[in-house]
């Protein structure tokens, strides 16, 4: 398979897999809202959050295992900021700690805290891993001298990341449940990640494949 092929196919896996776990997350949302009294649908609303705290250890294991195996094809990620193989083996680990101690902690505390926390901590799976993600590229930046458009371009992510996380937990604590739909955001930002790229990005690719 050609090179072209074989990214245009990863990429179509990921996103397709990232609208699966939107449209699951909604259903059982959704689901749950029009079923007030329990006949169909009887499961703790963090369920239905759950597949959208999914999404970006999906990605960066995707991100980890293929750029492992077709180096010199880059992958999924839209920018690859100097050093990236070793941003995304870092994060490959911090995801696979998130993803067991969020679930942990979510379904342990699911009887003592209000939804709206239980649902917090659970989004961290996703979260936590991006956060570190992207200051972890800011860094790689700082040290490579990056271009300002560069910067602001892992900045958006971070400060949408950052936005969508709190304004979550606030609105479903302090105003209404159905709030926590917004996690929805969390996929489609991994979407975004793929598709989106600053126009230097090749640049910064082809220096680090010099190295």
């Amino acid at each position: 398979m050609q090179p072209a092929t074989r990214k245009k196919l990863f990429f179509g896996i990921l996103i397709a897999t990232m609208l699966i776990l939107i449209a699951v997350g909604m259903v059982l949302t959704f689901a749950q809202g029009l079923d007030r009294r329990k006949i169909f649908v009887d499961l703790p609303a963090y369920w239905a959050v759950f597949p959208f705290t999914l999404p970006f250890p999906i990605f960066v294991g995707m991100e980890y295992f293929l750029s492992g195996k077709f180096q010199d094809e880059g992958f999924l990620f839209g920018y690859r900021s100097q050093s990236h193989d070793k941003v995304v083996s870092a994060t490959f680990f911090v995801a696979l700690i998130s993803l067991v101690g969020g679930a942990t902690a979510a379904f342990t505390l699911a009887s003592a805290l209000p939804i709206a926390w239980v649902c917090f901590f659970e989004s961290l799976i996703s979260a936590l891993p991006l956060l570190f993600y992207l200051i972890y590229t800011l860094i790689r930046l700082i040290k490579g001298n990056a271009s300002i458009s560069q910067y602001l371009h892992i900045g958006a992510y971070l400060g949408v990341l950052l936005l969508l996380e709190f304004a979550t937990l606030l609105l479903s604590l302090h105003l209404h449940s159905g709030y926590l739909l917004l996690y929805a955001g969390l996929p489609l930002l991994c979407i975004a990640m793929v598709v989106i790229a600053p126009e230097s990005s090749s640049l910064s690719h082809e220096s680090e494949t010099a190295e």
